[in-house]
């Protein structure tokens, strides 16, 4: 039992460490990709952010098809190659990016990298089928006690990552113009685009703990509400240090909202439909990464940089509603039922 205890705190650390160098190598190029696809050619402002939109969006659209394929696999084959199969596939694509000087060639690579994609859902399912019951505090659709829950759950997933990637693309863009085209902007917007990951760093463990003591309900509610009033303000800030600060504080709410639905979904899903429902979550996170860089690029467009913000948050208030529509113990968060 103590070496079984052992493998899994092993098994542990190397998937985190790996989940965090994909997570890293697969973000990292993200603040800059609009500022590089501008280099590919002479477009006008309407032209930039739709090609912008469209390489961010093209990675989550194969991404979106192919991830349940890639989890039934995962299912009857293991996810370790799983796991190998992503890692080198992003390695080769990801570092080919660097010689493209055609936008076309540039959208054909973020399309390969998407066949790619896969590492961390099924770490995440390897995470979760490896932790001994007693530590994942355990409990398609016809096998799941509640199916309701797991649709809300996982268009609760679409369309917070849709918010966040509405910002993506133009986001490095909205920088440049917040600084008038003049300093290192490439040094700031990838400051402003890292921001949100340091303070997901920091508050997700502590939320994490707090929901296994109050109830993952709390956190998700308290995540909805937070994130919804930190996105408003950020289409009206007339300087960087007040989008940076803002920006802060809403991977505070990703690190309540992400790990949440994730925590729910595990808990309410079958064992042996683990990498299934993960590969699913994964979808959904694709296809509201893809709705969010097409419609980011397009509201930017008709109104503005600023318009993407009040239109996230717009978004995420009827995600609310519906999650209190179909989730009843969400309008209760604070008696002592559960969803969890």
């Amino acid at each position: 039992m103590k070496g079984a205890l052992t493998g899994w705190r092993r098994n542990l650390a190397v998937l985190w460490l790996g989940t965090f160098i994909a997570g890293m190598g697969f973000s990292e190029v993200m603040p800059f990709l609009s500022l590089y696809v501008g280099q590919m050619g002479d477009f006008s402002k309407n032209e930039l952010t739709m090609y912008s939109g469209i390489t961010y969006a093209v990675t989550f659209f194969v991404v979106a098809v192919v991830s349940p394929l890639w989890g039934k696999l995962a299912d009857r084959r293991g996810r370790k190659i799983m796991l190998l199969r992503s890692s080198l596939g992003m390695a080769f694509v990801i570092g080919a990016m660097g010689f493209v000087h055609n936008i076309w060639m540039l959208i054909l690579l973020r399309f390969l990298q998407g066949l790619c994609a896969g590492y961390i859902p099924n770490a995440s399912a390897l995470i979760a089928t490896e932790t001994p019951i007693a530590k994942r505090d355990g409990s398609l659709l016809s096998q799941f006690k509640n199916p309701t829950l797991i649709i809300t759950l996982l268009v609760s997933t679409m369309i917070i990552q849709m918010g966040n990637n509405s910002i993506t693309p133009i986001i490095s863009l909205y920088v440049k113009e917040l600084m008038h085209n003049v300093g290192p902007i490439t040094v700031v917007a990838g400051i402003i685009a890292a921001l949100p990951g340091i303070s997901t760093l920091l508050s997700a463990p502590r939320l994490g703990r707090l929901g296994d003591h109050r109830g993952a309900d709390r956190i998700l509610v308290f995540g909805f509400v937070f994130a919804i009033l930190m996105y408003f303000p950020q289409g009206f800030v007339s300087s960087v240090w007040a989008l940076g600060l803002l920006r802060f504080m809403i991977g505070i709410s990703d690190g309540a909202l992400f790990p949440t639905v994730q925590t729910l979904l595990s808990k309410n899903t079958p064992r042996e439909l683990t990498g299934t429902i993960f590969s699913w979550n994964q979808s959904f996170q694709a296809a509201g990464s893809m709705l969010g860089s097409l419609l980011g690029g397009a509201v930017s467009g008709w109104f503005d940089y600023n318009g993407v913000f009040i239109f996230t948050a717009l978004s995420l208030l009827l995600n609310f509603i519906g999650v209190l529509i179909f989730i009843p113990s969400m309008r209760h968060p604070f008696a002592k039922h559960s969803v969890d």
